[in-house]
């Protein structure tokens, strides 16, 4: 592109926002941070309000404020807007071919489109999963669904636009990158990865109870608590030392860590009330310091036999393949935590900041 063309679209933008625009059109700032649900329903409702937000979507990229808020479950209005506007910025779309067959409906976006699915970090949904590449969340994500009904959470990892294309019978579909951007469904679809194939030594009970917290929190879209409470359950003691453990940490790496165990402990006592710990993480929870069992060996006789288990599993994955990931893993750990961190999915896990180090002197 040349500068001359740099020009052109300046002039045509400030031409746009210096229009006379209608009463109560989307501003800029709406376009950086989000719509409240009223005021997305207001111009959805409105042609001429709705054909200022196109203008200006064709000219202003909807910002990651915006992308963030509307991919709640409580913004299906945000969320509609957002894909009219990005429905305007047809550039940098990303191909995504859709596979009907006996199994149902599979789309599978270009850049995974040589990988095996059973590489890939998955999450089953209610009628079907969806995955994502350990290397880097920030691909889209391959979709699978029995059909020939489309799950509602088709939309909420793939967007409006693929879901328009599904329902029109057509081949191919595109996703824009601000779409498919880490989805927090991706966080736990990744925890999940590194726990069944360890390409990194880390605490597994540690990396465990952030996967509950996790699971917890997607509740709504995994069909339920279950899941939660399965990683969860064998874990108070563990909630336990992990209160006393991040006290360690240095202060970059404890904000993140305390984070991920106060999550952890809500989710444990919302969902394993009746488990044997459950009295000692409520008084951890209060600050109260309690004794706990060592780390790694409790964990193995709460969990039943669990590593035992595992160790004697065939590794499925290629070497080459588990040393990228650990790379990627180690590139996101080596960064100095700053706020806003915690809403990157692919920030660095509980478990592994607490052998990332450095920590501070024991009190």
């Amino acid at each position: 592109m040349t500068d001359e063309n740099f020009f052109d679209a300046d002039v045509e933008l400030f031409r746009r926002l210096f229009r006379p625009a209608p009463a109560e059109a989307a501003g800029l700032d709406e376009l950086a941070d989000g719509f409240t649900e009223a005021r997305a329903r207001r111009i959805l409702g409105d042609p001429e309000l709705l054909d200022h937000l196109k203008a200006l979507a064709a000219c202003v990229e909807p910002g990651d404020g915006w992308v963030s808020q509307a991919a709640g479950e409580a913004a299906p209005a945000s969320r509609e807007l957002l894909g009219v506007a990005l429905a305007e910025r047809s550039d940098g779309l990303i191909p995504v071919t859709i596979t009907r067959d006996d199994e149902g409906v599979l789309l599978t976006p270009e850049p995974l489109a040589n990988v095996k699915v059973d590489q890939l970090a998955a999450v089953e949904l209610p009628g079907g999963f969806v995955a994502w590449s350990p290397q880097d969340l920030g691909l889209a994500p391959v979709v699978r669904f029995s059909g020939p009904v489309i799950p509602d959470w088709v939309e909420f990892v793939a967007g409006a636009r693929a879901v328009e294309d599904l329902q029109a019978n057509r081949s191919r579909t595109g996703w824009d990158p601000l779409v498919v951007g880490p989805h927090p469904l991706s966080r736990y679809a990744l925890g999940c990865w590194l726990e069944r194939h360890r390409p990194t030594d880390i605490p597994e009970d540690a990396l465990q109870a952030e996967l509950g917290a996790l699971a917890f929190e997607l509740a709504g879209l995994l069909g339920g608590t279950d899941a939660a409470r399965c990683w969860l359950f064998p874990l108070g003691a563990t909630l336990v030392r992990l209160h006393d453990e991040i006290r360690k940490l240095s202060e970059g790496k404890k904000a993140l860590a305390r984070a991920g165990v106060a999550s952890a402990t809500e989710a444990y006592l919302a969902t394993c009330g009746d488990a044997p710990e459950a009295a000692d993480v409520a008084r951890a929870k209060t600050g109260e310091t309690l004794l706990s069992p060592p780390f790694r060996e409790e964990f193995a006789l709460a969990a039943g036999g669990l590593l035992d288990e595992e160790e004697e599993q065939e590794p499925t994955m290629p070497k080459e393949f588990l040393h990228q990931v650990a790379e990627r893993r180690r590139l996101a750990n080596s960064f100095t935590p700053v706020p806003g961190d915690e809403h990157d999915p692919e920030h660095p896990f509980l478990a592994e900041l607490l052998v990332a180090g450095p920590r501070c002197c024991s009190p």
